[in-house]
């Protein structure tokens, strides 16, 4: 399962710092690490060892013990942000290390300010920060390995590729670089690659879960179910809590329509004492399995006990996302007026709340968003005209690949409900080829299509092949 985790490799320090340095056989090749205690560096080092194997609990408890040698230590700050349980420990740790940008290496600087501007919703200023990165320190594999992961959150592969190559040339031994490089390769659907990649990294990491799950994740997508299931229960020898791969096999399950056994396997999981990441993603794949088997009344009790338990952590970021798709599948399920009622709610929980301005905003985009779907949903294509014109003004602010596509998805999404077909096709081409709604509605189009005659089956296998994906989302 793809981790949307950056591994950034640096630190912090403040006045009359000891200048430090990765451990390197090229020492100034590589982006140097700033702190005033050596112990804490050591503590910072393995931090980083468990954060790159996504040992969340291990790594969290070395980089508190570097901060506590080191309370300025402005890269253990920005790490323990990246695995922080709740908003409220997000927003601290990440403010500090913003707030000791100027007491670090210029390379730290790019990394931290980087990292702001992803959670941000920024990506082009993340992109000029991780392109400065690189042009410092060409030959600090994590550092391409940060450009990568820049182009492919923008799902511009292609790119993203160059970075990852790049990253294994300088060192062939670093293995998340490999875990990448399969992904890409997988959401290209060069799976012959794909699968080179994920086997090199388990041979690199055999004792790792994340390799087994990688490959178990592009079994899923080949649809070699039950080799996929074998491989998520490898990992999981290697880690009996290692919460993706249950619902790895979970999702196996559902789309071998034995959705009772997915869903008894996930409750398994959470009897055990886990952390608020696993247990809130262990919920929600529960809920996507109540989904799939459309039984509508038992997702809705579900995604209320999500919400319910976020709430109880105080988790502002989550409970508004908790809000959000609640209103998605009240959508589906046509209570539209309940429907915008969680979108307002969402919207409004973030915009009274201590984030970002620039978060803000990015949230602002998606209530937008949500506001046109339920209104070309509902058939009100005046007032989804008016979104689509907001939206068209506010997009271009961001740069953003993926809010632009999401957008050119929604124009699409319009002209079909309008019969308009052609223009529905041609909008659908510009948008993401990721998202199986997107292939499911480009089926439709060519159905309907009385022109394109020649061509209905086409449509009815688009539609085929990608409906189980789009219930299993």
């Amino acid at each position: 399962m793809l981790k949307k985790l950056k591994k950034i490799p640096v630190v912090l320090g403040m006045c009359l710092l000891v200048l430090l340095t990765n451990c390197h056989s090229n020492e100034d090749d590589k982006v140097p690490i700033t702190t005033q205690s050596k112990e804490a560096l050591q503590y910072y080092k393995k931090g980083q060892y468990h954060f790159d194997k996504l040992r969340r609990g291990e790594a969290a408890e070395y980089f508190r013990k570097a901060i506590e040698l080191d309370p300025d230590f402005a890269m253990a700050h920005l790490h323990l942000a990246l695995i922080a349980p709740n908003t409220q420990s997000f927003t601290e740790h990440m403010t500090d290390a913003v707030a000791l940008v100027d007491k670090v290496s210029q390379a730290e600087k790019y990394k931290i300010l980087g990292m702001q501007a992803f959670f941000n919703r920024q990506p082009e200023k993340e992109g000029e920060y991780y392109q400065k990165l690189v042009q410092d320190y060409p030959n600090d594999e994590r550092a391409q390995l940060l450009l990568g992961n820049h182009f492919f959150f923008q799902n511009d592969y292609n790119r993203a590729l160059g970075y990852y190559r790049r990253a294994i040339q300088l060192n062939p031994q670093f293995s998340l670089a490999y875990n990448q490089l399969g992904y890409c390769h997988r959401f290209l659907e060069n799976y012959d690659e794909a699968e080179e990649a994920f086997k090199e990294y388990i041979n690199l990491v055999p004792e790792d879960p994340n390799p087994y799950d990688s490959y178990g994740d592009l079994l899923i997508k080949m649809g070699r179910f039950e080799e996929s299931i074998s491989m998520y229960q490898k990992a999981l020898k290697q880690d009996p809590d290692f919460s993706y791969s249950h619902v790895g096999i979970s999702t196996n399950l559902n789309l071998l329509e034995k959705h009772q056994k997915a869903r008894k396997n996930l409750r398994e999981a959470l009897t055990k004492n886990l952390e608020q990441y696993q247990q809130r993603s262990l919920q929600y794949a529960i809920l996507t399995s109540f989904l799939d088997e459309e039984s509508n009344d038992s997702s809705l009790l579900k995604m209320r006990e999500i919400i319910n338990l976020d709430d109880t952590w105080e988790d502002t970021l989550h409970l508004a996302e908790d809000y959000f798709r609640l209103a998605d599948i009240l959508t589906h399920l046509k209570q539209y007026e309940e429907s915008l009622a969680n979108t307002e709610k969402a919207y409004q929980l973030i915009k009274n709340s201590y984030v970002s301005a620039e978060l803000k905003h990015t949230t602002y985009i998606s209530y937008l968003f949500r506001l046109t779907r339920t209104m070309i949903k509902q058939r009100k294509f005046d007032k989804a005209s008016e979104y689509l014109t907001e939206l068209e003004s506010e997009i271009p602010k961001l740069n953003d690949r993926n809010r632009t596509q999401g957008y050119y998805g929604l124009l699409g999404q319009l002209a079909l409900e309008k019969e308009q077909y052609d223009k529905a096709l041609g909008e659908f081409q510009r948008s993401s080829r990721q998202n199986p709604f997107n292939f499911m509605y480009t089926g439709k189009a060519y159905e309907k299509n009385p022109i394109l005659t020649d061509l209905r089956y086409l449509g009815k296998s688009f539609y085929n092949i990608f409906l189980g994906n789009v219930r299993s989302h």
